[in-house]
């Protein structure tokens, strides 16, 4: 469960609270907008006004991907030369939620972090961001599956060998072996040993 500093609850309870979101995009500078007409200041570091609406907020309780989908305006195309200048997935962001009090000072809490999972322009007025979590960085193909034969091709650059065999090569390790190219095997040799049997992992009896 989430909890917010009491002060600023105390002022939404009143309904007549002046709130306010906003932007951290941690590229190689940091970029900082909030979603009013005039700038905000927050320990220090100016937040700069900037349209932007929430789209899509999916949170969980458990072990999931939570990420925060936007529509950032793009009208002077000042933000999207931003994204097009380098490469900004994987690069830490922030929105964080705030009210402005009746003494003009402001309680500000963060209210998702995350990386840029991805991005896109739409038009010449519209950039599509999507902020999710790091267990996004699970979600990740492989580039190869495991097996128990090699997949490099023989002869080739992964392969590495060198000799005089002139036979085409069967990728089983002992053929490697044989060959006296094992250091360069590519496939996992101990698979159809282990394919059958029951693992216990953590236990030590």
């Amino acid at each position: 469960m989430r909890n917010f500093d009491p002060d600023m609850m105390a002022e939404f309870a009143k309904e007549v609270v002046e709130a306010f979101c906003l932007l951290e995009f941690q590229f190689t500078e940091t970029y900082r907008y909030c979603d009013r007409d005039v700038s905000v200041f927050v320990d220090g570091n100016r937040f700069y006004p900037l349209g932007f609406s929430f789209d899509n907020i999916s949170l969980s309780s458990n072990m999931s991907v939570d990420s925060v989908a936007m529509t950032i305006d793009n009208t002077n195309r000042v933000f999207s030369g931003i994204l097009l200048n380098e490469d900004v997935r994987n690069k830490p962001a922030i929105v964080k939620v705030g009210v402005r009090l009746t003494d003009g000072s402001e309680i500000v809490e963060d209210l998702f972090t995350g990386i840029v999972a991805s991005w896109d322009i739409e038009g010449d007025s519209k950039v599509k961001v999507e902020i999710a979590n790091e267990f996004i960085l699970w979600n990740k193909k492989t580039l190869r599956k495991h097996s128990a034969s090699c997949p490099w091709s023989f002869k080739g650059s992964d392969c590495k060998y060198a000799g005089t065999a002139i036979t085409m090569c069967d990728k089983s390790y002992d053929t490697c072996l044989t060959l006296g190219n094992e250091a360069n095997f590519g496939g996992f040799r101990f698979i159809p040993v282990i394919a059958d049997q029951q693992l216990y992992w953590g236990r030590t009896t």
